[in-house]
């Protein structure tokens, strides 16, 4: 079962002077389970309150729209965080915001900032580093992951640890497995294992340079 949304807007409509002539209001109900865009009318200036319902749980945000730009309002379950993001001059949200996927489960994570450096770094190359983000239900962090590049297995590393968070970013350092090439984009994939004995999966696409 997916995340229930109800996307509720205030449009304003404006006179010659600027003045707010009047506003109203347009809801939209769908249901989402995965980390894909859904575009939302904003033809008038105004702002977005969005509530999501997932697992008993509720969640709020508000996107204030900007003129002559798109605004990317992106919500994380089950901790709740958010991230809104402007970009003036754009009439979509850029495919690579939504590169890092991850289905909606108990606990999720997801990936940001990776690259693979094949040179021009003190350490072993090639190099791979980036943000993972874990974003588990309250009471559960994670014990390990195993990590894949273009579906390789390059190994499981188990944690022993004290941690009690639930939400945190780890930043990953270490070495893909398979031969790398100047150029070549690679899939890579973390398979994480949290301490409630579920497993959650996310992908992103890296290019080597």
């Amino acid at each position: 079962m997916g995340a229930q949304v109800t996307a509720t807007s205030q449009s304003l409509t404006f006179a010659c002077d600027g003045s707010v002539l009047a506003t109203s209001q347009t809801r939209l109900t769908f249901t989402t389970n995965n980390t894909e865009w859904y575009s939302l009318s904003g033809q008038n200036d105004g702002s977005y309150s969005i509530a999501v319902e997932y697992s008993d749980q509720s969640y709020n945000l508000t996107a204030n729209l900007k003129p002559v730009s798109v605004v990317c309002a992106s919500l994380y379950i089950p901790s709740g965080r958010e991230n809104i993001t402007t970009i003036v001059g754009q009439s979509a949200c850029p495919t690579s915001m939504a590169t890092a996927t991850s289905t909606i489960t108990v606990n999720n994570i997801s990936l940001a900032g990776f690259s693979i450096a094949t040179g021009g770094v003190v350490q072993p190359t090639p190099y791979l580093s980036g943000q993972i983000y874990v974003d588990a239900a309250p009471g559960v962090t994670w014990s390990g992951y195993t990590l894949y590049t273009n579906s390789i297995d390059c190994g499981t590393r188990a944690f022993n640890t004290s941690t009690t968070l639930n939400y945190f970013a780890y930043f990953y350092q270490g070495m893909p497995c398979g031969s790398i090439a100047l150029g070549d984009t690679y899939s890579i994939t973390f398979v994480v294992t949290f301490t409630d004995g579920t497993n959650a999966t996310a992908s992103i696409s890296v290019l080597a340079d």
